[in-house]
């Protein structure tokens, strides 16, 4: 590194248990300047921002947010990761697991950076952390992921559907 330091933004930081270990990672690293995201509104806070996505106007705050922030990587590790609990509410998994809402904050983010003729070009890297219940229980995740056979449960068919989205609207696989 060059002594710069590194914005990242991490949602779920408030209670997600991947997003605790990313915390305490990024506490010892003296480049990287950790922002928490949470859905809850919050009193004003280097540290944590409040970032909702799923109306138009908490889009066009969230793309202000990020605008604002600049941020290197987005960690999108928030998720309803209870099985049980998006078995229950589909359509909840549905919108936590598979956020359209926060690709639309970042393009709209990044349109509008990439507008400004006086600031460098930034885009974000997105980092999205998904499951291995997007494959069947009785499929190695080596396989070749066009013959595998669907998901068994509405946690991996919400998080496989963000990978989808992601690899349509932001250009790369899953994998990359």
């Amino acid at each position: 590194l060059d002594g710069s330091i590194c914005t990242v933004l991490l949602t779920g930081a408030r209670s997600g248990y991947l997003a605790s270990f990313i915390i305490r990672e990024a506490a010892s690293n003296a480049h990287i300047r950790l922002v928490g995201t949470t859905r809850s509104p919050v009193t004003a806070s280097p540290s944590l921002v409040t970032l909702r996505y799923d109306t138009a106007d908490e889009i066009s705050a969230a793309a202000a947010t990020l605008l604002h922030l600049r941020p290197a990587t987005l960690i999108h590790a928030a998720a309803l990761s209870s099985p049980a609990s998006c078995e229950r509410d589909e359509g909840a998994a549905a919108a936590a697991n598979c956020p359209a809402g926060l690709i639309d904050a970042i393009e709209r983010a990044e349109a509008a950076a990439a507008a400004e003729a006086s600031s460098p070009p930034w885009t974000v890297r997105l980092v999205y952390v998904s499951t291995d219940q997007v494959y069947p229980g009785d499929v190695s995740a080596n396989d070749e992921a066009a013959a595998l056979p669907p998901p068994l449960n509405a946690y991996g068919r919400s998080k496989l559907a963000f990978e989808a989205l992601l690899a349509k609207r932001r250009g790369r696989s899953a994998g990359g």
